[in-house]
């Protein structure tokens, strides 16, 4: 607390009079630095209040992204399995993957496959009774059944 002489007291009374009830609880003389104590505090509560809802905002970011995200998960298979997998699927969907149409009303089915489980690619010969074709593809597994990424047509040397 700040004391002076009786000039400053019955200032003070004085402006105690006048200054609002959240500013006399920290107004207990004229002097500069007690007005400087006051507004000190009043900046550094601000800068706490501030900082606290950064963290706040922080931490609930960083809890939103840590939050587990629904994806089909990569089923781990070993390769003779995978191998059978594949060739299981392209057994039962060459009549659509296959990049060209069989010929004379025919269907295309499969004779040949070969799968590369470390490249995740291969070859596939498929024929339709008629005529026969070769393809390069790649693929992925993704929850436990195939997808066929690309599939390319072998050009054969006599076309």
């Amino acid at each position: 607390m700040c004391v002076g002489s009786r000039k400053t007291t019955a200032w003070v009374v004085f402006v105690f009079k006048r200054v609002p009830f959240l500013l006399r609880k920290s107004i207990f003389c004229t002097s500069a630095a007690c007005y400087t104590v006051f507004m000190r505090s009043k900046k550094i509560s601000l800068i706490i209040i501030l900082v606290v809802c950064i963290c706040v905002a922080i931490a609930l970011i960083a809890f939103r992204s840590s939050a587990p995200r629904e994806t089909i998960p990569d089923v781990v298979v070993s390769d003779e399995s995978e191998v059978a997998l594949v060739e299981e699927y392209l057994r039962a969907n060459i009549r659509t993957d296959a990049p060209e149409a069989p010929v004379l009303g025919g269907t295309w089915y499969v004779t040949d496959v070969v799968v590369n489980t470390a490249t995740k690619t291969g070859s596939v010969s498929y024929e339709d009774g008629h005529i026969m074709g070769s393809a390069l593809f790649s693929y992925k597994l993704r929850g436990g059944s195939v997808v066929i990424e690309t599939m390319e047509k072998i050009e054969s040397r006599g076309e």
